[in-house]
């Protein structure tokens, strides 16, 4: 809630700021980035969680050609993407990846693996990540991880890795606490 100060009455009036719309905040003051891939808003609700904890800059990866809004055409367009192998094209980054020591990469999981959108990430921009701190994070309906990440490792060889977190669907109403715990046991501290 921000106060949004007086009506057209002279009464005070608090604006809702749906955050949920802000798909990223790169201020460039922090040594963390959250790069992220979200449809339904929760790897964003996480990306977020860990902006917020950290004080890290995030920005989602976009697509060029958006997936559909329909559930049944998003399975078939990813269906059809595992099938081929395929490597989606996303939209240029505003964050410039090698201003940040540790790159934290969200993702959900669709139809028990990993994004291909995310793959085409790790390797257009592989020269850039070689030596950073990889933290990725998923959301997941039931299969969890699913070795996705050893994926993107396979990637980003000359990268560090450190512990990554699954939150499952049925767990988004802890998920706050679940992120921030997380966050501390890998050691990183609370802006």
């Amino acid at each position: 809630i921000i106060n949004g100060g007086d009506d057209d009455d002279g009464k005070n009036v608090d604006d809702e700021i749906d955050i949920t719309n802000i798909t990223k905040k790169i201020i460039g003051e922090s040594d963390s980035l959250v790069l992220y891939i979200s449809l339904t808003g929760k790897t964003q609700q996480l990306a977020q969680e860990i902006s917020k904890y950290i004080n890290a800059d995030y920005e989602k990866i976009e697509p060029v050609v958006e997936y559909p809004a329909e559930y049944k055409e998003i399975v078939e367009v990813v269906k059809e993407e595992l099938k081929n192998n395929s490597r989606p094209s996303y939209q240029t980054l505003t964050a410039n990846i090698t201003n940040y020591n540790n790159i934290f990469l969200g993702y959900p999981i669709w139809i028990t693996d990993i994004p291909m959108l995310m793959l085409s990430v790790a390797e257009n921009e592989k020269g850039k990540l070689d030596g950073k701190t990889i933290i990725p994070f998923v959301t997941s309906n039931s299969s969890g991880e699913n070795g996705t990440v050893e994926k993107i490792k396979n990637i980003l060889k000359n990268s560090t890795f450190k512990q990554w977190i699954s939150v499952f669907n049925k767990d988004m109403d802890i998920y706050e606490k679940t992120i921030d715990n997380w966050l501390e046991e890998i050691g990183f501290k609370k802006a």
